[in-house]
């Protein structure tokens, strides 16, 4: 007699992702406060207890769909930098950047996990419920990390204090950019820099790429006197 396939339940798993993506999309529309619970399980065809169950509370549930959105954009960004590591014949500070701007700037576009972030920082900026720390310790550090060691293997001599320094520059300039394109889109104009993103990227490249070959050299000059 022929063995019947084995069935696995994914009914469990199924469920807190699906929680999980409700809860996303209620806390960056309407933010923690605003959000029920019972609105979140009712989309999600499960009951409330579902919640306390996957998750232990609604602020556990808000930090888990920050996590998961913070975590796919660091997971693109920082698997993009590792990819120009492994190139063998190398990069170019240019090459490095434009991969940097890129992939900074264009998982923030599009309509999925890259703008519900920036609402759920909208949100976040107002109400303040992330333990301290988490978007730079899960966010944050390890892009710049993997962006250090792309910037090293460019200019071998180049201290972690310059580095870090560039690296923030950089990220100045992106989240600028796109806060003005956002502003002015809103606002009507249309005949501003900003609004050109290919143009600002350009722009962010060569600016950054003059300014940090200008670090390393003055370090260098400081480091002869």
């Amino acid at each position: 007699m022929a063995r019947k396939p084995e069935i696995i339940d994914q009914s469990n798993d199924d469920t807190r992702c699906r929680i999980l993506e409700i809860a996303r999309q209620h806390f960056a529309e309407k933010g923690f406060r605003a959000s029920s619970v019972r609105a979140i399980t009712e989309e999600a065809d499960c009951n409330v207890a579902s919640v306390n169950y996957y998750f232990g509370s609604k602020q556990n549930l808000y930090v888990e769909a920050f996590r998961s959105v913070i975590g796919n954009l660091t997971e693109v960004r920082v698997a993009a930098l590792e990819g120009l590591l492994k190139r063998e014949h190398g990069f170019t500070l240019e090459e490095l950047l434009r991969t940097f701007c890129r992939v900074f700037i264009d998982p923030l576009l599009e309509n999925g996990g890259g703008r519900m972030f920036m609402r759920l920082m909208q949100r976040e900026l107002d109400e303040k419920r992330l333990p301290p720390g988490l978007c730079i310790d899960e966010g944050m550090r390890p892009v710049r990390d993997a962006a250090h060691e792309a910037l090293k293997r460019v200019f071998p001599q180049i201290s972690t204090d310059v580095s870090y320094f560039c690296i923030q520059s950089v990220v100045g300039q992106l989240v600028y950019a796109l806060q003005m394109k956002t502003f002015l889109s809103e606002t009507g104009y249309t005949d501003w820099p900003a609004l050109d993103l290919e143009r600002t990227i350009d722009h962010v490249v060569h600016f950054s790429a003059a300014g940090i070959r200008g670090c390393v050299e003055n370090t260098k000059g400081s480091a002869n006197d």
